[in-house]
């Protein structure tokens, strides 16, 4: 079994039409915190969370693969989730985390194992003036202040990773997780430098988009 890896990464990103982050470091304490309006309806869900991604634990898959600490604002739990429209995501200081991981385990279909192509799953990479939305299913998602990364497919896992148990091949977190820390780019480091060096991300896909049910 691969082992454990953990790292705090800043990603340098550049997206035509909506940010651009030169080839040095950001400076992450002046950002601002990303803000996201939803539609959601966390009765529709059996499980709604985000959390706060600092690192990846590739030991595990699902919600154990990405360290980080769970938004108690962005959750099922949230009582007042429903009206609440608008949040900022503001319970972690920028430059503690590398993404924020949003996953939401739909209850279409859950009692007889056939939920997951109707599954959430939205990657967010803070980037200060950034602003993208998406849309799954009846679900939209707009963000100001971060770009929503695509989830990887199978085949584009490190070959280390692609003979692992299904459990772990398909699950979406976990291939997120361990490609964002994979390594790949120009930097070597353990770590996401530069969506423009992940083949998986495509550079030139446009940053409002529409998300079909992905397997």
């Amino acid at each position: 079994m691969p082992g454990n890896r953990t790292q705090i990464t800043s990603p340098s990103l550049r997206r035509a039409g909506t940010h651009d982050v030169g080839a040095t470091s950001v400076d992450k304490a002046e950002e601002p915190h990303v803000i996201i309006e939803h539609n959601l309806d966390s009765s529709k869900f059996m499980w709604l969370w985000a959390k706060y991604v600092t690192g990846s634990n590739d030991a595990h898959h699902c919600t154990n693969s990405i360290r980080g600490k769970y938004s108690r604002k962005f959750s099922k739990h949230n009582h007042e989730f429903a009206s609440q429209r608008r949040l900022i995501l503001d319970e972690q200081p920028p430059g503690t985390y590398s993404a924020i991981y949003i996953c939401g385990v739909s209850s279409n279909g859950y009692r007889k194992k056939e939920n997951y192509p109707h599954n959430l799953h939205a990657p967010i990479a803070p980037v200060g003036g950034a602003h993208d939305s998406l849309e799954f299913e009846c679900w939209r998602l707009r963000i100001v202040n971060g770009l929503f990364l695509p989830v990887p497919k199978q085949e584009d896992l490190p070959r280390r990773y692609q003979r692992l148990p299904p459990e772990f091949t398909t699950c979406r977190i976990f291939r997120w997780s361990v490609c964002f820390y994979s390594g790949a780019g120009a930097s070597g480091r353990n770590g996401f430098t530069n969506v423009r060096e992940h083949s998986w991300i495509g550079a030139s896909r446009h940053p409002s988009r529409k998300l079909e049910g992905e397997t």
